[in-house]
């Protein structure tokens, strides 16, 4: 065996990996939850407007965000979850549900 394998931080670092792996397959899970129901209230927004327009953008770029996955490192996973958060946070503001949930 090798130094490296013997390492504490090793398996510290593995488990964070997995637990980055399963916050991560539960955030797209809720990303394809709500990704119709807030293109659905975006495409009811007066097209050509600039709420219209940064809204779409976000909205479009979500698919290329899932897909380019964790990454090499601890730095690079901890920084994709934390971007899938946000985008979590903004299809959930634009999909009509927390309005719901108040009222």
């Amino acid at each position: 065996m090798s130094g490296a394998s013997r390492d504490p931080r090793v398996k510290r670092d593995r488990i964070d990996a997995a637990k980055a792996e399963r916050v991560m397959r539960a955030l797209v899970g809720h990303i394809e939850t709500l990704t119709p129901l807030a293109r659905k209230r975006i495409d009811r927004l007066n097209h050509g407007t600039m709420e219209w327009y940064g809204k779409a953008s976000k909205l479009s770029s979500i698919p290329y965000e899932v897909g380019t996955g964790l990454g090499s490192g601890l730095l690079s996973a901890k920084a994709h979850v934390q971007g899938l958060g946000y985008s979590c946070r903004f299809l959930l503001e634009n999909s009509g549900l927390q309005a719901a949930r108040k009222g």
